[in-house]
């Protein structure tokens, strides 16, 4: 049958001499992938609507039992051109999409991270705030709708109340500054209270948090490392080396 859908293109790879396979999160059917066939020859730029971070609408021959759709018409619902003109901005939103894309599997459907990742691109396209303030925002939310709150208000073991903790990374948990028995990563009061903003602060609003570039480091390596522990799959995203190569520079 054919099926309309509305998605945010997660990753497209070369099938053939003239077809694209792609991955497509989307809002009706969760992750799926599909077949478009001589996208590379069709006139209407098929293979660049079909660049990851595209938000689209899409027709396609759907069919259930099928793990590969056909993808029959395809258009730029939203155009994202101040990602794609700078570098930092590509380089965070490519790992949005990949965390997305690696983490989640295919059919699932949540409209919550629909609405996460849409709404973090257009506000990553349209802002000019320090962009890994958005990731930071991005990758909080993600954990927490993922079943996996990164901002617990009590120590795993003693049950206190945190001021300051420090991550284990060998069991995936927060702990106070009495019951941590390892070398942690350190969360100093000043680094927790960032953390609790970026978990109830709306997105629209990221501008009225401010944070130095040290503390978004250990904030970022602290979130990277929770996710890495409690998601499968986010071991393996490529993009998080071109987002600190850029960054870096």
């Amino acid at each position: 049958m054919v099926l309309g859908a509305t998605g945010i293109v997660l990753k497209s790879t070369p099938y053939s001499e003239s077809s694209l396979i792609s991955r497509i999160y989307t809002h009706e059917f969760g992750k799926i992938s599909l077949i478009t066939r001589g996208a590379k020859k069709a006139r209407g730029g098929k293979a660049g609507m079909l660049q990851p971070m595209n938000i689209i609408e899409f027709q396609m021959n759907f069919n259930e039992s099928r793990d590969l759709q056909i993808l029959r018409e395809v258009s730029i619902k939203q155009n994202l051109a101040n990602i794609r003109s700078n570098i930092q901005k590509m380089a965070v939103g490519l790992v949005m999409v990949e965390i997305l894309d690696k983490t989640t599997q295919a059919m699932d459907i949540s409209e919550i991270l629909f609405r996460l990742i849409q709404k973090s691109l257009l506000t990553l396209d349209s802002q000019e705030l320090n962009y890994l303030i958005i990731l930071l925002f991005y990758k909080v939310q993600f954990a927490k709708y993922s079943g996996f709150n990164p901002i617990p208000e009590f120590c795993n073991h003693c049950n206190k109340t945190f001021n300051q903790a420090y991550y284990n990374p060998q069991n995936g948990f927060l702990f106070c500054t009495n019951c941590i028995n390892m070398d942690g990563l350190e969360l100093p009061e000043i680094i927790f209270q960032m953390l609790k903003k970026l978990s109830v602060t709306h997105i629209d609003e990221l501008n009225s948090i401010e944070i130095n570039s040290d503390s978004i480091l250990t904030i970022e390596k602290y979130l990277t490392q929770f996710m890495i522990y409690h998601l499968n799959g986010m071991y393996n995203i490529k993009s998080l080396k071109f987002l600190n190569e850029v960054f870096s520079s």
